[in-house]
């Protein structure tokens, strides 16, 4: 369970009244509220406040012209209706304050606009620790992540984001597509990148969706596996798009280099899963038995090594166990070589 939040409220006074009459107020069980009271302006103390009261004109009120002080933070002037007069005419200061409060006015009241103020404080730092936990989860992860509104505007993206396509986070937000990945429209338009036709796509279904996408970036071709999934509001009205992507770039490279490489002329290849089905088999292997790899799918693995040894062709064979990362089997091969005069 998270802890409750906490509401500082510091007070400028020379007495503790206003103190001892926010305590009598405080009863709210969501969230815990701290009352403390300095006679004059104290900035370290001030400083940790969420919340500040001036309770009258303080000998140095002039004070709260310092914007580390009220910067962020909620200023409320306590006064008589003469004081506040002096606020406005005399003073000139009335601008620095958020609200003004009248000694006046009776506790139902005052109880009142205190409640609110204290509940939209509590508001604004859910809202607060909102954005710190939805920052620290998207630049959690070397995966792109993004948000963009209807126009295809970036309203958010993560760190790993920015330094894919060379810029800061902040240069990212409110620009489109052409400036972030450096593209002309006519640039796009000749290339065989998908990206804004997926997001039309997403917005069309309002449904997640997964795509394969080729971008470029640091004068290279990316393929990116990429989720993206419509945004809607509490209203159900469609007001944007997310996605998040990941570089399978290396790893298409690589089933790439090892398809080329099961495709060799050389050595007859038959894979099977642990069951000893078969998922695989290579060019050789299909042309040495006269059937296809879509034939003998899904048959198992000792039926089709008998149909190639039932072919009497010259061979040398061998059967391997195939391990997972935590040394169980996970399917099994059979690799075969047709013997030649040389290695008879």
């Amino acid at each position: 369970m998270l802890q409750k939040p906490i509401v500082k409220v510091v007070i400028v006074s020379k007495t503790n009244d206003l103190e001892n009459k926010l305590d009598n107020f405080s009863n709210d069980k969501e969230m815990k509220v701290i009352v403390m009271t300095c006679e004059s302006f104290d900035d370290q103390l001030l400083n940790a406040g969420d919340l500040i009261f001036i309770d009258g004109i303080v000998e140095d009120i002039q004070s709260i012209k310092n914007e580390g002080i009220v910067k962020g933070r909620s200023c409320i002037f306590y006064g008589s209706n003469e004081d506040i007069e002096r606020l406005n005419d005399e003073l000139d200061l009335l601008s620095y304050f958020d609200d003004l409060w009248s000694k006046s006015s009776n506790d139902t009241v005052l109880s009142f606009w205190y409640s609110q103020l204290i509940n939209k404080l509590n508001t604004n730092k859910d809202t607060e620790n909102t954005h710190i936990f939805l920052n620290a989860l998207m630049n959690n992860t070397d995966d792109f992540i993004w948000i963009k509104d209807l126009r295809g505007v970036h309203l958010k993206v993560n760190e790993s984001f920015g330094r894919l396509v060379d810029k800061s986070v902040s240069e990212c937000v409110g620009r489109g597509h052409y400036y972030i990945w450096d593209l002309e429209p006519d640039e796009y338009a000749d290339g065989e990148y998908v990206c804004l036709e997926t997001d039309e796509e997403v917005v069309r279904v309002k449904e997640r969706m997964l795509f394969e996408e080729k971008i470029k970036a640091h004068n290279q071709t990316y393929l990116l596996e990429t989720y993206k999934s419509p945004l809607i509001n509490s209203k159900g009205e469609l007001i944007g798009t997310v996605g998040s992507a990941r570089d399978i770039t290396s790893e298409r490279n690589l089933l790439k280099i090892i398809e080329e490489i099961m495709n060799t002329n050389l050595i007859g290849i038959l894979i099977a899963d642990k069951n000893k089905t078969v998922d695989y088999c290579n060019r050789l292997f299909e042309e040495t038995i006269g059937k296809t790899k879509h034939e003998i799918k899904g048959m198992k693995m000792d039926e089709v090594v008998g149909m190639l040894k039932s072919t009497n062709v010259s061979m040398t064979s061998q059967e391997l166990d195939l391990h997972d990362v935590f040394g169980d089997v996970l399917a099994f091969a059979y690799l075969f070589k047709i013997d030649t005069k040389e290695n008879k």
